[in-house]
């Protein structure tokens, strides 16, 4: 038992870790695939007006994809009821206020600019981290061709393989989310945890002629071993 409570134990520790890295790179991806895409404005040949047009949206939608990546690995659900509050009062801001909304916890930043037909879309799809990617994705191409972006293609690339790199990442987080420890290992370690829990009581009274000590060795031992299995 000892064995596999440790064992769990360390497999737990290990992917905490790893998903702690993995979200700490995504968003460095997202900062740097951002901050690029709006210093390659500078150089922009269009009017300011459509520039910081292009400069609004493309942020807006970063924040979204953060927000949407987050709450699908915080494995929080949008429920139909709130759906179907905000088609009837047009009330945007209850998509990041609700408790039941992805992203609970994470800003937004003035998702009302984003019309409520596409935000349906988005919060009725199954895959709604790939369509808001594939929105930004689109807009930057489109940019391309307005003039917007006039960057050479090789350095705008880098904007693209930054966005790559971090989608990657949230893949690998994902699976952490849903790829759980083996059931056969969970469940022989709570079998395992449950015979010590009945056996303890008896070992340790029979090895003293008080009543204290085996109290507080039952329960401290008890007590350890299902602190680290949960």
């Amino acid at each position: 038992a000892g064995f596999l409570v440790v064992f769990q134990s360390s497999q737990a520790y290990s992917r905490f870790w790893n998903g702690s890295q993995i979200i700490h790179s995504m968003m460095g991806y997202w900062h740097d695939a951002t901050s690029c895409c709006l210093a390659f404005c500078r150089y922009s040949n269009a009017p300011a007006d459509q520039v910081r047009e292009f400069q609004h949206i493309f942020v807006r939608l970063m924040s979204l994809l953060n927000a949407m990546i987050l709450g699908d690995l915080e494995g929080l659900e949008i429920t139909e009821e709130l759906m179907a509050h905000m088609s009837d009062t047009k009330d945007l801001r209850l998509l990041s206020t609700s408790e039941h909304a992805r992203g609970l916890d994470f800003e937004v930043l003035d998702i009302s600019v984003i019309s409520a037909q596409d935000l349906n879309t988005v919060y009725s799809a199954s895959n709604k981290v790939e369509i808001v990617y594939h929105w930004i994705e689109a807009l930057i191409v489109e940019q391309v061709s307005t003039g917007v972006l006039c960057i050479p293609p090789p350095l705008l690339t880098r904007v693209f393989q930054e966005l790559g790199r971090g989608m990657v990442l949230y893949h690998e987080g994902m699976q952490l989310v849903k790829v759980a420890t083996p059931h056969p290992y969970t469940a022989t370690t709570q079998l395992m945890l449950v015979i010590i829990s009945i056996m303890a009581p008896f070992v340790a009274s029979s090895s003293s002629e008080t009543l204290g000590w085996p109290l507080i060795f039952t329960f401290l031992l008890v007590f350890v071993f299902w602190s680290l299995h949960y």
